[in-house]
C-alpha cells in the first residue's frame, strides 16, 4: 500500500494557494502555517515541528523500520477477565422496576386494611 501522502513534495507560496479565502490564508500565516504540496496532490498547512513530523514519518516508513516488540510475551501478560456476579448484575439492571412493584404492593397492602 502506497504511503505517497506522507511525502512532503514542495514548500508553496500562500499566494499560489487556490480555494482558500484570503481571510483563511492570514489567520494560518499569523498562527504559524506554512502551505506545502504533499505526495498525493493535495495542500496541508503545516507548522515547523508539524513539517518535521511528516518528514521522520515518511522516513521511517520508507526505510522499514519498526517499534520493537516487547521481551515479555503477549500471553504471559493477559489478564483474566472478571466476571460480574448475575444476581448483583440482574438486581442492578431492573432495581427501577423493582422500586415500582415494592411501592405497588406497599399501596396494595395499605388501601386494603
Amino acid at each position: 500500500m502506497s504511503k505517497k501522502h506522507y511525502e512532503i513534495v514542495a514548500e508553496l507560496d500562500p499566494a499560489e494557494v487556490k480555494n482558500v479565502p484570503e481571510v483563511h490564508k492570514k489567520h494560518y500565516s499569523e498562527l504559524g502555517y506554512k502551505p506545502y504540496r504533499m505526495g498525493d496532490g493535495r495542500v496541508k498547512w503545516l507548522t515547523d515541528t508539524e513539517k518535521v513530523y511528516t518528514e521522520t514519518k515518511s522516513a521511517v516508513k520508507s526505510f522499514g523500520l519498526k517499534k520493537s516488540s516487547s521481551s515479555v510475551s503477549h500471553r504471559k501478560s493477559r489478564h483474566k477477565r472478571r466476571h460480574r456476579n448475575r444476581f448483583y448484575a440482574f438486581i442492578s439492571d431492573n432495581w427501577f422496576i423493582f422500586i415500582i412493584i415494592a411501592l405497588a404492593i406497599f399501596v396494595y397492602l395499605f388501601f386494603r386494611l
